[in-house]
């Protein structure tokens, strides 16, 4: 495949991008034609590569599977080593896939049997659909999505079977259950057997004001079965989980390329009708910017052809939205040498991003209003329900507490002054800033 894919002035260029994450991407494009095998041993052959920094890149990608296959299937020359850590990697993900399936059937028999209809969000069932084969995709958590409402329900059901829950890890009262409901997404749990952590999602995104929640809702997306062997688990439409997975990469700034190389396969295999459907209802639940963002970057990548995206697509991804999206992705990348974490991002960074996602009152008010009630004070300060709201005056002085401690105990670094730190931010940056305090 020639690599002279289409980049926006502001993005990606893959032909400047290090030899080794260009070889990790050339590796994770699926299908991968004859084209791109010619291009994976050329990489490989590069005198400049870094084995150990490819093997890094791929377990912080989470794409050693994908990678150890297309090494494999090229006949690229690597040396024994890498070739020995990514086929045990691809071999252990294996293995978890079906360690994943069994415990993902039981649950689902467990919470439907108590009455608690639930669907799976991306895991094993995503991996058949793109790659006709669960152990392509690395395994990670089981995310469970139930129908609002059903919480408490599917909360006691998985504590009584084991489960403990680890966020949030405070004591839940009425108030705060409330609270955890309309200003979260999920319960996380954890279980020494079988050492999966359990998301319990009765939405999709944080934010309620967040477009795309209403791509789960059950009364308009029935599931789809997806078939595993001998096991059925019910997911969202495949056009529906193909823009969850648009909007939920972009609200983390794609800092694993894993959800993205699902986007692109799928894409790439959608036919025209299809694409032009998924587009409709990327405009009807108001989410085009991240789905011409996920293309965009796709294709500045080279995981997507220059062709990939029509002129209307294109026209899409230069929108306010796609372009902070993409400048995020790209900026945090580049700043943490192509294996960025929402951690290293910063608290700051991550709420200013998350701000100039959307320009609604609503949206925004709701960012303020998370930082406000910070569950995290309910472990260390435990209020009866009766002054429930005291928290939100509690909250940000265990917020100063929190970061200074962690200050203290981080490996010493200059002082900057907020002044500083105003003056080194991006024109656009500022201005998001101004009009967000302006709006709310």
């Amino acid at each position: 495949m020639p690599r002279t894919a289409s980049h926006s002035a502001l993005g990606f260029h893959y032909e400047n991008l290090p030899t080794e994450m260009r070889l990790m991407l050339a590796c994770v494009r699926w299908p991968l034609t004859s084209e791109d095998a010619a291009h994976v041993r050329t990489l490989a052959a590069s005198d400049s590569i870094a084995w150990e920094l490819l093997l890094s890149l791929c377990v912080h990608h989470r794409v050693a599977p994908l990678v150890y296959r297309a090494l494999t299937t090229a006949g690229a020359a690597v040396p024994a080593y890498v070739a020995a850590q990514l086929k045990q990697a691809a071999t252990e993900n294996a293995i978890a896939a079906f360690r994943y399936l069994a415990e993902t059937r039981r649950l689902c028999d467990l919470l439907q049997q108590a009455g608690v209809p639930v669907r799976v969000l991306k895991g094993v069932p995503l991996s058949q659909r793109v790659f006709n084969d669960p152990s392509l995709r690395d395994v990670g958590d089981i995310d469970l999505l139930i129908s609002p409402g059903m919480e408490e329900i599917a909360d006691r059901i998985l504590l009584t079977d084991g489960f403990r829950r680890n966020d949030p890890a405070a004591r839940l009262t009425p108030a705060r259950r409330r609270s955890w409901r309309r200003h979260g997404k999920d319960y996380t749990y954890l279980a020494d057997r079988s050492g999966f952590e359990v998301d319990l999602h009765w939405r999709l995104f944080r934010n309620p004001c967040m477009p795309g929640n209403a791509l789960a809702d059950p009364k308009v997306a029935p599931s789809e079965r997806v078939q595993l062997g001998e096991t059925a688990l019910a997911a969202l439409p495949v056009q529906r989980s193909f823009l969850y997975l648009c909007v939920h990469g972009a609200l983390d700034g794609w800092f694993r390329m894993k959800s993205l190389v699902d986007v692109a396969a799928l894409w790439r295999g959608f036919t025209a009708e299809l694409k032009a459907s998924i587009t409709d209802c990327a405009r009807e639940h108001h989410v085009l910017p991240e789905l011409a963002a996920a293309l965009a970057v796709s294709q500045q990548l080279s995981l997507l052809d220059a062709e990939a995206l029509s002129p209307a697509m294109q026209l899409q991804a230069g929108s306010r939205e796609a372009q902070w999206i993409l400048r995020y992705a790209h900026s945090e990348h580049t700043a943490q040498d192509f294996r960025p974490s929402p951690d290293a991002a910063g608290s700051w960074a991550l709420k200013r991003y998350e701000l100039g996602l959307r320009r609604g009152p609503a949206y925004r008010f709701e960012i303020v209003r998370r930082v406000l009630f910070r569950p995290r004070v309910w472990e260390h300060i435990d209020l009866p329900d009766i002054l429930f709201p005291l928290y939100s005056v509690l909250s940000p002085f265990e917020w100063y507490l929190f970061h200074r401690h962690s200050r203290s105990t981080a490996p010493a670094q200059p002082r900057v002054s907020r002044w500083q730190r105003w003056r080194g931010l991006p024109p656009a940056d500022r201005k998001l800033l101004v009009e967000a305090f302006l709006s709310l």
